[in-house]
């Protein structure tokens, strides 16, 4: 069966991975020998990721002295959701409450 084009569209970027089963990947082969508008997207968003990673390679990655002090700080200090206080909630109280919850598998 051949996909429609909004199939491909959906399945692009798994197709540039190569990360399709082999009958994903005859499947979007066979749309895109018939379908030009198909075919011109796909090379379209491989061009952008070639020039994204080529461009990506030139960049140098950023000393420590070049990052902000007060992101650092800023980092330093962060506490985890968790910590975070919310006005008349204990987490003794949502621990019951999410345990509560049914979990279906």
């Amino acid at each position: 069966m051949m996909m429609t084009c909004r199939e491909v569209r959906d399945y692009l970027t798994d197709y540039l991975a190569g990360d399709l089963s082999s009958q994903e990947h005859g499947e979007l082969e066979l749309h895109l020998r018939a379908c030009r508008h198909c075919t011109e997207s796909v090379e379209a968003t491989r061009n952008v990721l070639h020039l994204s990673r080529a461009a990506l390679a030139q960049l140098d990655e950023p000393s420590a002295a070049e990052v902000p002090g007060s992101l650092i700080q800023a980092i330093k200090s962060h506490r985890p959701a968790a910590e975070l206080p919310i006005p008349g909630v204990h987490l003794a109280q949502l621990h019951v409450q999410f345990s509560e919850v049914p979990i279906r598998l």
